[in-house]
């Protein structure tokens, strides 16, 4: 007899564990959602003015973004042009780890240099006094 009590042949297990199945589609999940923000760090398209004779400027926490139509983008989020300086207050109170944070511009070649001097001068009475504007070297390399 077998441990079971019943004689014969044993069943057979045909049921589906979806514990491993759950487990590998949330670590799939968790995966995704860490990466988003990363691939999609560059999904504002600006064609940058070129220069030949620009240098690689650091990473910042304050980016702008110009595009051509003249909206403005902070750090990847859409801001409108008279809510500008509570946004970039509310930031600079949040993150009080740099005292003159350096600020990175990009603006499309086609975009207006009214809307970035107008961007410049909002920031610049705010405080913030360093400026970095992005370009692209001749043949497409950044």
């Amino acid at each position: 007899m077998n441990q079971s009590g019943r004689r014969g042949r044993s069943r057979l297990i045909s049921e589906i564990n979806v514990t491993p199945l759950v487990d590998v589609v949330l670590v799939l999940l968790v995966i995704f959602m860490l990466a988003a923000p990363v691939l999609f760090r560059n999904a504002i398209k600006v064609k940058l003015p070129e220069a030949s004779h620009g240098e690689k400027s650091s990473d910042s926490p304050m980016t702008f973004v110009l595009d051509r139509d003249g909206k403005l983008f902070f750090n990847n989020q859409a801001v409108e042009w008279d809510k500008l300086a509570g946004v970039v207050q509310g930031f600079m109170q949040a993150d009080k780890s740099q005292k003159d944070p350096l600020v990175v511009v990009s603006a499309d070649k086609d975009s207006r240099h009214g809307n970035v001097i107008r961007l410049m001068d909002t920031l610049k009475g705010l405080g913030l006094n360093r400026f970095s504007l992005n370009v692209s070297r001749p043949g497409g390399n950044q």
